[in-house]
Order: structure tokens, then sequence, then C-alpha cells
């Protein structure tokens, strides 16, 4: 059966009622957990991991996982923010740097409404 690896960045008491959620499914594998950003780095690495899940994290904490996105730029974040009810997906995509290329990438932008 194909499941799903996930790592989870977090408070250890979200972590841990997420990682019991998480592991009641046989989609789904939690290959680990951290903290912060900075612990999650070294623990991700080396590991095939499909997503990101990020709970209960303050925006300071939110600027300092880029380093994350940059170190695995085709991973997709989930932030899960309990106290508003909402889910975010973030992901990121390396693009060639010239000026080309970021106008191409800009007009294939989405338009917002």
């Amino acid at each position: 059966m194909d499941h799903r690896r996930v790592f989870i960045l977090g408070s250890s008491l979200l972590i841990a009622g997420l990682a019991r959620l998480l592991g009641r499914s046989s989609e789904i594998e939690v290959v680990g957990s951290a903290m912060t950003a900075e612990e999650a780095l070294p623990l991700m690495n080396g590991q095939p991991i499909d997503a990101l899940i990020v709970m209960g994290i303050d925006d300071q904490t939110t600027v300092r996982f880029c380093s994350i996105l940059a170190a695995f730029p085709d991973l997709p974040i989930i932030r899960a923010d309990i106290s508003q009810n909402a889910i975010q997906l973030i992901t990121s995509q390396d693009i060639q740097a010239d000026p080309e290329s970021l106008l191409a990438t800009l007009i294939a932008l989405p338009r917002r409404s």
C-alpha cells in the first residue's frame, strides 16, 4: 500500500496528539518530529518525506521554516492553525535565476480576485 510520510513541527503536546491521530491511518506514516525548524532540518535530511506539517507555531517561527523550504524546495508544508480552524498549504518551486525566468513565472501566476 502506498502511504504518505510526514514530519511534524510544533509544540510537543500538539505533536503527540497529531501523531496519535495520524497513526490511526494506514495511509500516513509520521517519520519524525521537532519543536523548531532548526531542530527539524538535520532530522529530515536523508529520509524521504512527502509533507511537513507545522502546528501551533507563531508567525516568527513561520518565517524560520523558510530554511526548510530552501533545503527541500519541492516539499509541501501544511500549516495547521487549530485556533483559527484553518489549514494552509505552502509550496515552493525553484526557477532559473535570470530575468526572463522571473518574468515568465510572474506572468504564469494565477490572477487574484
